[in-house]
């Protein structure tokens, strides 16, 4: 039997510690990340984007001798690898991934270095298995959907196998009190808006159906002080690769994005092509802050904060399993995942290859183990309920 060839540390021997690239490091995941990489991890951290200022001011934000920064545009492929060579591991925190997600990890992965991705698009996923021979031949792993929702909310998902012998309709709520500011989460929303362009599915009665945009909307009563809550229902990488590991027949995630679709919205999106003609690209996204801002202004002036909660429901013919998870800060709460992955993929502890979901590496009950340590727990509450 051969033995899979290890993961080797480019930078981080004898004295010097590893290093973390960190793409995308100035955003609302990227600069949470950084912190919480800074706070848990021995790492020398490398933040890179494209705007000086916005660099500078995280540097100094930071304050740490251990973070360094970089001037690049991704789509410089020899700054991005050059880059990749003087790190040990990459964490993607740039969106939308449909627009350069692909080419940032097929610049990692043959570079060797392992990749931690945030992106949350079903057609990332679908795009990366084209490259996962190559993955694997350079003796390396990208690890996707590795954030809040997905990441800690898939663990959440699959835990319900451990509750129920056997699920019918999986469902996942989603919502944030607010953003830290008004023109963070861009790139998340622009990726909502693009996926169903490349044919992003829902999972219904046993089977894949196209989802369009802005058409699945419900309410849910979410804990206070949210209450009955708007949800809109978004697919994600967890809608392609749960339905199978749970055995359901129906999956749907939701989430609360503070201001309702207006009608007809998946057919303007679809006629602008917003994929393909950066002008409408650019026009959607105007339009995306504008909605963004008036979110971010009503929940300000409603007094409500960063944190939220991940409601998470289950059903059979007999039984209900319902788990809520709550957060303080949606941003820090989305590098829980990352940082706990990075310590492990720099200890050597993670040694498989190729696309490799979360649910393959860690589950529910370990990852609190490890946010316990450190001091960072999301708590959940369960509760089983007989169906009449």
């Amino acid at each position: 039997m051969v033995e899979p060839q290890k993961q080797t540390l480019k930078t981080g021997t004898g004295k010097q510690p590893p290093a973390v690239l960190v793409l995308g490091a100035y955003g609302l995941a990227g600069e949470a990340i950084t912190k919480g990489l800074i706070q848990f991890t021995d790492a020398r951290i490398m933040v890179a984007g494209r705007n000086s200022e916005k660099l500078q001011q995280l540097v100094n934000t930071v304050g740490s001798a251990r973070i360094t920064s970089r001037l690049f545009d991704v789509f410089n492929q020899p700054a991005l690898k050059k880059a990749c060579d003087e790190t040990d591991l990459v964490i993607n925190a740039i969106g939308p991934v449909s627009i350069s997600g692909l080419e940032i990890a097929r610049a990692v992965s043959d570079s060797g270095t392992p990749l931690i991705d945030l992106a949350v698009e079903q057609i990332h996923y679908q795009r990366l298995q084209q490259i996962e021979p190559s993955v694997k031949n350079h003796h390396t792993i990208i690890i996707p959907a590795a954030g809040l929702a997905p990441g800690f909310a898939t663990l959440l998902m699959k835990h319900a196998i451990e509750k129920l012998s056997e699920i019918e309709t999986m469902e996942m709520f989603y919502v944030q009190g607010r953003i830290p500011d008004p023109d963070s989460g861009l790139g998340s929303i622009m990726g909502a808006v693009l996926d169903p362009l490349f044919g992003s599915m829902t999972y219904r009665k046993n089977r894949y159906v196209e989802e369009k945009f802005g058409e699945n909307i419900r309410e849910e009563k979410m804990p206070e002080p949210f209450g009955l809550t708007k949800m809109l229902g978004i697919s994600t990488i967890d809608t392609l690769l749960l339905p199978p590991v749970l055995g359901c027949a129906n999956f749907q995630t939701y989430f609360a994005v503070g201001v309702e679709p207006p009608p007809g919205l998946d057919l303007i999106i679809r006629t602008l092509k917003p994929h393909k003609y950066p002008l409408s690209f650019w026009m959607i996204s105007k339009f995306a802050k504008y909605t963004m801002r008036q979110s971010y202004r009503k929940a300000l002036k409603e007094g409500k904060t960063t944190g939220g909660y991940i409601k998470v429901r289950a059903t059979n013919s007999g039984q209900c399993w319902e788990a809520i998870a709550s957060y303080h800060d949606g941003g820090t709460a989305t590098a829980y995942l990352p940082v706990i992955l990075t310590k492990k993929i720099l200890s050597g502890k993670i040694q498989k290859k190729g696309i490799v979901p979360v649910t393959d590496i860690i589950d529910l009950t370990r990852m609190q183990h490890e946010l316990d340590a450190m001091n960072c727990a999301i708590p959940v509450q369960e509760n089983i309920v007989p169906i009449e």
